[in-house]
């Protein structure tokens, strides 16, 4: 798998997971909840995107939304703090996001996850990509997170444990050649 379609692929997931998580909120109706233009917060250190430099990421999510139906500013709106390419603003932008309020919001590396957990035990967290996000301190196990955090990790240093576990008790076959 090429790295653009993996990418589609998990930002895909990551649109899945915020709305997941938004029709399953409260306790409206599902008429109310259809009704509700629900207010995604995109958290992300990074300098906002350019037409001519557009960012992968941020644009397979938008386009895994619009795949799902949902387009920004009509029946969703996302709602974007960019850190300009710094990390030092980012709880600022978490507590304006958690002031707008926002129904989820959506950190785009481990480090504005961390960032929104701090701003709030409450508003879902979708993390867009974590190395380990137990060693984070973002969530207390893969098995059983615990809190408000969800999302995907990429690495982990449990999972390369049990890969390199179960490849060392693999059957080896002998290749003829």
């Amino acid at each position: 798998m090429s790295v653009l379609p993996r990418r589609r692929f998990l930002q895909g997931g990551l649109a899945l997971a915020c709305l997941g998580l938004l029709s399953g909120c409260g306790t409206a109706t599902l008429h109310e909840r259809r009704a509700k233009i629900h207010r995604i917060g995109y958290l992300a250190p990074d300098p906002p995107p350019v037409p001519s430099n557009p960012s992968p990421s941020h644009t397979a999510f938008v386009e895994g939304l619009r795949d799902l139906g949902y387009v920004n500013g009509h029946n969703v709106e996302i709602v974007y703090r960019w850190g300009e390419g710094s990390e030092e603003h980012l709880p600022e932008l978490a507590a304006e996001l958690v002031g707008l309020p926002v129904d989820v919001i959506l950190a785009a590396h481990a480090v504005a996850a961390s960032a929104a957990k701090a701003a709030t035990g409450t508003i879902p967290i979708v993390i867009g990509a974590s190395n380990d996000p137990v060693e984070a301190g973002l969530v207390a196990s893969l098995a059983r997170p615990g809190g408000n955090v969800t999302g995907l990790s990429i690495a982990n240093t449990t999972l390369v444990a049990k890969r390199v576990q179960l490849l060392s008790t693999a059957p080896r076959k002998r290749l003829s050649g």
